[in-house]
């Protein structure tokens, strides 16, 4: 979904050494949203007609992913000497306006 090479800068990574390792945390990172929003990510551009929770990939959804990956790999344990909290607030506000909610009433 996000271009390898932006996460790379993002995250000031130069060579090849961590490629695939960097492409899990983006896969992973956008099923975060996924599960976070409600919504089906795709690419700009393929924004299905008849699906309305699918949302196109922009700047906003691309910054709380990239934070998202910087944090998970600045830390990639589950513990630390730091005060643990939630990722970073950051990705709450550049997701939260994406959340969908099914006000039909049927089940989505």
């Amino acid at each position: 979904m996000i271009e390898l090479q932006d996460v790379k800068e993002h995250l000031r990574i130069v060579g090849e050494h961590e490629d695939n390792y960097l492409t899990a945390l983006t896969l992973a990172a956008c099923k975060l949203f996924e599960a976070k929003t409600g919504r089906i990510l795709v690419r700009p551009q393929e924004l299905p007609k008849d699906e309305p929770k699918a949302v196109e990939l922009d700047d906003l959804i691309k910054q709380g992913l990239l934070l998202t990956i910087g944090h998970w790999y600045e830390y990639r344990e589950a513990s630390t000497s730091l005060t643990l909290a939630e990722i970073p607030l950051g990705v709450a506000a550049c997701w939260g306006p994406y959340r969908f909610y099914n006000l039909g009433g049927a089940t989505p």
